[in-house]
């Protein structure tokens, strides 16, 4: 009969030699199917992982060409203001009004084909209506011109027409110096 000891050693020889056989494959051997199982779960992830971050992506370019396009509206508009103010042969010809009360707009008075008319630009969109001097204007007259949230025409003392302008998600300011214009118009 074997010793104490010498029944440990056979053990500890028995366990160190499975250990051994378990690792001569690399790190810990393992089964082709728990590999192939393994394969799938990271391939998964992977994808996984991929198609969050496109999502993402996807979500900030849409959120940047939005943008894009409100910037767009406010230029159109920009311009558009700037060119009507400037086109004014007179100070006294550029006013700011009210349609209803309500909505802010900018009037430009012009003489045309002999007939006195007026040039009403107001925001329900960016709208502008020609008609006899004097004539009621409504919100749902003229043509739309470019989207727009909202304006806000002011005449400044240094001559100078400030109009604030907001669409869908961006802000701007057009200022437009007109001589003469500055003081009591407003």
């Amino acid at each position: 009969m074997k010793s104490f000891g010498e029944r440990c050693k056979a053990r500890w020889n028995l366990v160190y030699c499975d250990l051994r056989t378990e690792m001569d494959g690399g790190f810990m051997k393992i089964s082709r199917k728990k590999s192939h199982m393994l394969l799938v779960v990271v391939v998964a992830g992977i994808f996984a992982a991929a198609s969050a971050c496109l999502a993402v992506l996807g979500v900030f370019i849409y959120k940047t060409a939005a943008s894009d396009q409100s910037q767009q509206d406010l230029s159109h508009a920009s311009e558009y203001l700037q060119k009507q103010a400037r086109s004014c042969s007179d100070a006294g010809d550029l006013r700011i009004a009210t349609l209803s009360g309500q909505i802010s707009a900018l009037v430009l008075s012009e003489r045309k084909n002999g007939e006195d008319r007026e040039l009403w630009i107001f925001v329900e969109d960016l709208r502008s209506a020609s008609v006899k001097s004097g004539e009621t204007v409504s919100a749902k007259d003229g043509k739309k011109i470019t989207p727009l949230r909202s304006m806000d025409p002011r005449i400044t003392g240094s001559d100078l027409l400030e109009i604030s302008m907001r669409s869908e998600s961006a802000s701007a300011v057009c200022r437009v110096w007109i001589p003469g214009i500055g003081g009591g118009n407003e």
